[in-house]
């Protein structure tokens, strides 16, 4: 019994005096090595989310590029002229605003400056007292470099003058490259497509 009231004594002793500067050290480590856990899976996937949001931007851009440039392709009919980095055509899928008539042919021009520009314009000629001047719009602000080239008779080239050659090119591949913006995470995608043209004529 004696034995029994003196543990029971030491005990409470011990409790009275609180925790030892052992204890409060190691519990500081534990918490530190969770706190630098948990805030090192955050920024991990902070990170990661933004870096799939900036290659999803570019992919976007890069893509959005490819499919207007290549959907008026498709409906190119004549004048088509162009070098490595811009090319001009007559199309009929362009469908520019004038006012408030929409004119299905289409004059439209594409090159690089500060991002991929769309120029549209009616043909010369084609309808009167139309405006002449041209529409610009910016197509993708992320474009830092944009490429054409020319398929013809089982050949490439990095020219094409349908006022030369009297038809279109059987084929254009389209190659972009787009950068981020972003400068803390650089990222980098090129992209390119091949889109045939059904008319070989030039008109």
């Amino acid at each position: 019994m004696k034995k029994r009231i003196s543990l029971l004594k030491y005990c409470k002793l011990k409790n009275d005096h609180g925790f030892t500067l052992v204890e409060m050290l190691i519990a500081s480590v534990i918490l530190s090595l969770v706190i630098s856990t948990v805030y090192f899976t955050y920024r991990t996937a902070m990170n990661n989310s933004r870096n799939l949001h900036n290659k999803l931007e570019l992919y976007q851009n890069a893509q959005a590029a490819l499919d207007i440039i290549s959907s008026d392709l498709r409906g190119a009919f004549r004048e088509l002229k162009g070098d490595k980095t811009q090319m001009a055509f007559v199309t009929s899928h362009a469908g520019a605003h004038f006012g408030e008539r929409n004119i299905g042919i289409t004059a439209v021009k594409y090159y690089l400056q500060e991002g991929l520009i769309q120029e549209e314009k009616l043909p010369e000629g084609l309808i009167k007292g139309l405006p002449k001047e041209a529409y610009t719009t910016l197509v993708a602000s992320l474009i830092t470099e944009l490429v054409f080239s020319y398929f013809d008779d089982g050949q490439w080239a990095t020219e094409w003058d349908s006022g030369i050659s009297g038809k279109l090119p059987q084929s254009v591949k389209i190659s972009v490259r787009v950068k981020s913006a972003d400068q803390h995470y650089p990222e980098e995608l090129s992209l390119e497509t091949s889109t045939p043209i059904f008319s070989g004529k030039h008109y």
